[in-house]
């Protein structure tokens, strides 16, 4: 469902647009999110937990170069308050100038720590911007 409706893909034009795309964000991922009233059940079963997939896409182009670490601490922000692991939220960070670069894949990581370690790392590339016109 996600995949194909475009309310749940997020840009900016502005770096100082961030904190607002944060709660668009966080509103999106919590409409996602189904809830359910325990109560005592006669027999044990499993519950199953909505899954998520977030990718992020990252300019990394020679003119962001000076906003990349608020990117950076945009997405760190946004993972900690995921549910990372192999059954719950999956996590890719994606940064493009000429050429894509995937950093890691959805199934890279099944830790948030790991996530949250790997984008602490992550280093604008630079180049070229890429005509998406």
């Amino acid at each position: 469902r996600i995949v194909s409706d475009p309310s749940y893909a997020q840009s900016i034009s502005e770096i100082s647009d961030l904190p607002a795309v944060q709660q668009q964000f966080l509103s999106t991922l919590g409409s996602t999110v189904s809830y359910v009233m325990p109560v005592k059940p006669t027999v044990i079963a499993e519950r199953r937990m909505t899954r998520r997939d977030v990718v992020f896409l990252l300019d990394g182009s020679d003119g962001t170069r000076d906003s990349f670490p608020a990117m950076r601490d945009f997405v760190q922000r946004m993972v900690d308050r995921l549910n990372v692991s192999d059954r719950r939220d999956r996590v890719s960070v994606v940064q493009f100038s000429r050429e894509p670069e995937a950093h890691f894949y959805l199934n890279t990581y099944t830790t948030k720590e790991s996530v949250l370690n790997n984008v602490r790392g992550l280093r604008h590339r630079g180049g070229r911007p890429l005509n998406t016109g």
